[in-house]
């Protein structure tokens, strides 16, 4: 393998410390912002009334397991990853290098499966779907889960079986992992997550071309499909990024790691703003109301308790033992009886 033949210099931006830095910060960043949001979207499902859900619980529900399974995702796997790439130099330890590249790669693998889950999901909750929608919306749930889910399977599979070694890239040793069909490889994962990219798009866009919509409606589909559309050409360009600025049968760990990261931060971010910052306010606000009313209660059930008598009430006070009440009966008489009464 030669050290740096094929690598494009605008690579080198990629592997550098700078950006490798600005991905770790900016996914640790995102996880805090989207954990946040998604904890906000547990409160909003949980509590809020059936009644006020409609004709839509089943849809609702769908929505809420899957944004419960991505929480879940990032708060057990994301979130450790992240912290951990932070501190841990893939560069200086074959070990960490295999770590960090398993661990990534799948993680951001089965994000990508979420994302898409919670895409579709969501595409249902705006407007009515025609007949022909619905036939378009089981169509791109079975691409989902007979395609893509294999393709993730096998990218893990790949991942497992790829050797890594260091090699001096620039002057700089890098950790590389070698694979024969990178190229390939890239180009099937690239297409698989475009076309299902475009599904999900369609999905949402269809509400558009009913007769009659009210405003919401038509401002809802426009911000879920510009979100939507930031998420998917941010996984797109990964991999033709990588592909043509190393047409090479290795991965750069660090330079892939690194867009990697943006891509899922900038996914989970755009997911996330998929519903408007005011949806967010209201729910901040419901919630500090919540947590208000409890707090109100536990102060007033404390002020209560400290007011109520917790022991029985005082006995009169008895006599001094110096001075001592005489019983009425033994006091002398002031006119005693005489025998002649």
């Amino acid at each position: 393998m030669g050290d740096d033949a094929g690598v494009h210099p605008a690579y080198k931006i990629l592997y550098s410390d700078e950006f490798r830095a600005f991905s770790d910060y900016l996914l640790v960043a995102a996880f805090l912002v989207s954990g946040l949001m998604l904890l906000l979207h547990r409160y909003h499902f949980t509590f809020r009334d059936r009644a006020e859900m409609g004709e839509v619980v089943g849809t609702v529900k769908s929505l809420f397991k899957n944004l419960v399974l991505l929480t879940g995702l990032i708060v057990l796997v994301g979130s450790p990853f992240a912290i951990a790439s932070v501190f841990v130099r893939e560069n200086e330890n074959k070990t960490h290098c295999e770590a960090l590249r398993v661990v990534g790669a799948a993680y951001f693998s089965i994000q990508s499966l979420f994302f898409y889950r919670v895409l579709l999901a969501k595409a249902n909750l705006v407007g009515a779907m025609s007949e022909t929608a619905r036939v378009m919306k089981r169509a791109t749930w079975i691409f989902i889960h007979a395609v893509f889910i294999p393709v993730v399977l096998a990218t893990i599979g790949t991942i497992f079986s790829t050797e890594t070694e260091f090699v001096m890239i620039d002057g700089k040793k890098l950790c590389v992992a070698k694979m024969t069909n990178k190229l390939m490889f890239n180009w099937i994962i690239l297409a698989v997550n475009t076309l299902i990219g475009i599904l999900c798009l369609t999905l949402l866009l269809i509400p558009l071309a009913a007769k009659q919509r009210d405003r919401g409606v038509t401002t809802t589909v426009h911000r879920n499909a510009i979100y939507a559309s930031v998420a998917i050409l941010s996984t797109s360009s990964t991999y033709i990024i990588d592909n043509i600025l190393n047409p090479n049968n290795f991965f750069i760990v660090t330079g892939m790691l690194s867009i990697i990261k943006v891509d899922s931060a900038v996914n989970i971010l755009a997911l996330m703003m998929c519903w408007p910052v005011l949806v967010y306010a209201k729910l901040v606000s419901k919630a500090l109301l919540g947590i208000r009313g409890v707090l109100r209660d536990a102060c007033s059930g404390l002020s209560l308790g400290l007011s109520s008598p917790s022991s029985p009430p005082p006995q009169p006070l008895r006599p001094s033992r110096h001075h001592p009440r005489r019983p009425a009966s033994t006091r002398p008489d002031p006119s005693p009886p005489t025998s002649e009464s």
